[in-house]
This record gives C-alpha cells, sequence and structure tokens, in this order.
C-alpha cells in the first residue's frame, strides 16, 4: 500500500475552497490501494500532522482538535519522511506527496 501525503489548507484567501477539496479527494480515495497522511496548514502557516475526522476538515474544525501534531518535513532531498514535533521525533515515510492548495503559496508552487 502506497502512502500519501496531503496537504491542505494554506495562507491564502482561498483556504475555505482547499479544505472542501481536500475532504472531497480523501473520502474518494481508494484506500484498499492508498494510506493518507493528512498535513494541514493554517492560515498563519503553522503545519499540523492531522488524524481527526474527515468533516472537521471542510468545516473548519480540524485544527481544533486534540488530532494535531506539529510536523515538518525532512529537508534531505533523497528522504521522504515526516517528522513530528511532538518531543519523539516520530517519522512517517511516505511514498508521494498530493497538495491539495489553492491560491497564493499553494497553485504558485511555493509548496513544491
Amino acid at each position: 500500500m502506497k502512502r500519501i501525503l496531503i496537504f491542505f489548507g494554506g495562507c491564502s484567501t482561498e483556504y475555505p475552497v482547499s479544505l472542501q477539496s481536500a475532504q472531497a479527494v480523501l473520502e474518494h480515495l481508494d484506500r484498499s490501494r492508498f494510506e493518507p497522511l493528512m498535513v494541514g496548514i493554517t492560515r498563519e502557516g503553522r503545519w499540523l500532522y492531522y488524524t481527526g475526522d474527515l468533516e472537521a476538515i471542510a468545516a473548519d474544525r480540524w485544527q481544533q482538535a486534540e488530532n494535531c501534531t506539529p510536523c515538518a518535513l525532512i529537508p534531505d532531498r533523497g528522504v521522504k519522511e515526516l517528522v513530528l514535533l511532538d518531543g519523539t521525533g516520530t517519522r512517517l515515510e511516505f511514498d508521494a506527496t498530493f497538495p491539495v492548495l489553492h491560491g497564493k503559496n499553494g497553485e504558485d508552487g511555493t509548496l513544491q
């Protein structure tokens, strides 16, 4: 099974559109083939690994949940890992990313 890192939210006026798009992508993702790792980006730019309910994403309640952990990508070009910044140093490997970000800092390639 492939692990897909899915980014949503972001520092854009199109933040709500990103949330709706991400929820749709996640609801239609073939879970028999792909395991999603969800990373929400707040309007202020904080990256949070999210493990909560999908319904909270489009409703913009995702970042208020106890299901969020600050995170970052490992900056080594040859390593595809997300590191949780909760003091444990947990690393989550992934196979590909899917940036579901709209507007500035998303569609303009900033994340890539």
